[in-house]
């Protein structure tokens, strides 16, 4: 199979709003554990991405590499916390606020859910 036929069968973002918001509770189960994953993947990614940051770029690294790991932890952790600003939504709520989202913006529901797990992300908790 090519990469192409991967994406092309990327889980799109109509079809889990329909199997969030399903009547069947193991349906509604599949998309509890699909946007958990989301959220887990998401925060850490931006989890790696910030320490991708400290240990790659030569003149950050020179400006914390003397500070201890205790000591620098939280200034990380609240970084990291700024910039998913889900780290304390439950995975219920970003359910329902995934799927109220997707429902008020038809243009995302042929589109991969991610996309449209980001865009909830940004517009319903992120918002300055």
């Amino acid at each position: 199979m090519s990469t192409g036929s991967y994406a092309d069968s990327t889980l799109r973002a109509g079809d889990l709003e329909k199997i969030c918001t399903s009547p069947v509770e193991d349906d509604r189960s599949i998309c509890s554990l699909i946007v958990k994953a989301y959220k887990d993947g998401f925060i850490e990614g931006v989890a790696n991405g910030a320490m991708g940051t400290y240990r790659h770029d030569p003149l950050v690294w020179e400006a914390v590499k003397d500070v201890k790991a205790k000591d620098f932890a939280p200034r990380l952790n609240k970084v990291i916390q700024q910039s998913t600003c889900i780290q304390k939504v439950q995975v219920d709520d970003l359910t329902k606020a995934f799927a109220e989202y997707v429902k008020q913006n038809p243009s995302v529901q042929s589109g991969p859910y991610r996309t449209a797990m980001f865009r909830t992300i940004e517009a319903t908790y992120c918002k300055k």
